[in-house]
């Protein structure tokens, strides 16, 4: 059960990190910053936190941007 916790804990750091070098790379501001960040302590949550910030459009679909044109050289 240790591996499990310490797994757990992991992924939750992890997921703190990427929320903060998100906001710097997308430019949140501090509220939706926080709003992120206190989504990983409820189960479930980050999915709701995940959902509105798509439809804020603070978080860009990967699948919504233009692929770059190879240039033939």
């Amino acid at each position: 059960m240790e591996i499990f916790g310490m797994l757990h804990g992991i992924a939750f750091v992890l997921y703190a990190l990427v929320c903060l070098v998100s906001a710097v790379h997308l430019r949140w501001g501090v509220w939706p910053t926080l709003l992120a960040l206190a989504a990983s302590v409820p189960p479930l949550c980050t999915l709701i936190a995940d959902r509105w910030l798509h439809r804020s459009g603070r978080l860009p679909r990967v699948l919504d941007t233009e692929p770059v044109p190879e240039t033939v050289g």
